[in-house]
């Protein structure tokens, strides 16, 4: 039985000198930092934003803000292993940062300025996927093509690399917390999914191991308020995987024959009431998902297809908590929906607010929402820069 043999591998906390930045690789063997932001003044609404130019190559994701401090953790390609910097916000004489016009509904421009504080680096040693802050924000999991997961913990103002998660065969693409905290869930090229559970001593062991889809598993998604996940990859499918008995089984496949996406399934994000689901796939088809419960059983029902206009991949999609989605567009584009009642039916479909085209010099692969100031929206792309923007 593998899930009772593979656990994790301690950590150690990244001495000063391994965090310094390692000489680059060749373009054939680019590799990915992880950039954590950090504002120092809480401040509830920002006038106008910044661009991050920390990142020496893309930036595939930004994990969102902490509650908290708001911070905000994203992954760019050209260091060595893992590299975390925190970013604070001083005055504008603190930081070296590109500058943009403002606009009217989505801004960019050049109050608030972050400077580099810390770096962690020396764990993975291939480019990082994806990163997480856990639900209690003292733990930040990534993901990484070298087949590992690495899990960091806060250790007072620092940071400490906890344990290192092994049991994938390739990369891996996402990670993601249960709503509890308890649990963290993986998936890669390999097709599979692996739920750990963290223990007493900050160690994780595997629960269950998931196979079902065809292909890579992009992302994977809790429900919120449940242990069940939604799945999605480049078979073009969602899967529910509900909790039975200690174990996830996969009670529900959604693919093109229920009408269902046609393309790579990149993105998923919760409404903020947990009750629906959008999805975004290489199409530029949203799908919006109802999300339905009896006796703990979770399965998805169709509400309505969304095709943007451009028909160019949508990489990443978020719901804040005012209900504004936000999506990152392959046309470099950042779109913001609403979610409205067809006048004509009364069906729930996705209507455009804004859209700001050339929001990042090259394709948009990550927006996140501040989860208290639905406001503030973060970005990366493939410019190699996070952008923090107002949302209005």
């Amino acid at each position: 039985d593998t899930r009772a043999l593979v656990r994790s591998r301690p950590g150690r906390r990244v001495p000063a000198a391994e965090t310094q930045p390692k000489s680059l690789k060749s373009s054939a063997s680019i590799h990915q930092s992880i950039v954590v932001h950090r504002r120092l003044i809480d401040r509830s609404i920002l006038s106008s934003s910044s661009a991050l130019a920390s990142h020496g190559h893309v930036v595939w994701v930004v994990d969102g803000f902490t509650k908290r401090d708001g911070g905000c953790a994203a992954q760019g390609t050209q260091r060595s292993g893992v590299e975390r910097v925190v970013e604070r916000a001083l005055g504008d004489s603190a930081r070296q940062l590109r500058r943009g016009q403002k606009r009217s509904d989505l801004e960019e421009g050049s109050d608030g300025s972050w400077e580099c504080v810390e770096k962690l680096e020396g764990a993975h040693q291939r480019t990082v996927r994806r990163c997480k802050f856990s639900q209690c924000e003292t733990m930040i999991a990534t993901v990484s093509f070298d087949a590992t997961t690495c899990v960091w913990e806060r250790k007072g103002e620092g940071w400490e690399l906890a344990s290192t998660l092994e049991g994938h065969e390739s990369e891996v693409k996402d990670v993601a917390w249960s709503p509890d905290g308890e649990l963290l869930a993986t998936c890669g090229r390999d097709k599979s999914i692996w739920i750990w559970l963290k223990e007493i001593d900050d160690q994780f062991e595997c629960l269950d191991v998931l196979q079902g889809h065809t292909q890579d598993v992009k992302t994977i998604a809790w429900i919120p308020s449940s242990r069940a996940m939604v799945s999605a990859g480049y078979d073009n499918t969602l899967k529910v995987w509900n909790e039975v008995s200690e174990e996830w089984v996969c009670t529900q496949t959604l693919d093109s024959a229920y009408q269902g996406h046609e393309d790579t399934v990149w993105g998923l994000a919760f409404s903020p009431q947990g009750g629906k689901l959008v999805s975004c796939d290489g199409q530029g088809m949203i799908l919006l998902w109802e999300i339905k419960s009896q006796e703990e059983k979770y399965e998805l029902t169709l509400i309505s297809r969304n095709q943007i206009a451009s028909g160019k991949a949508i990489y990443s999609i978020d719901w804040s908590r005012s209900g504004v989605i936000a999506c990152g567009s392959g046309d470099n584009s950042i779109i913001l929906l609403d979610c409205i009642k067809d006048p004509e039916d009364g069906t729930e479909i996705l209507k455009m607010r804004k859209e700001i085209k050339q929001a990042h010099a090259a394709d948009v692969n990550c927006v996140s929402f501040h989860p208290r100031h639905p406001d503030l929206l973060a970005s990366g792309g493939d410019d190699e820069l996070v952008k923090v923007w107002n949302v209005r």
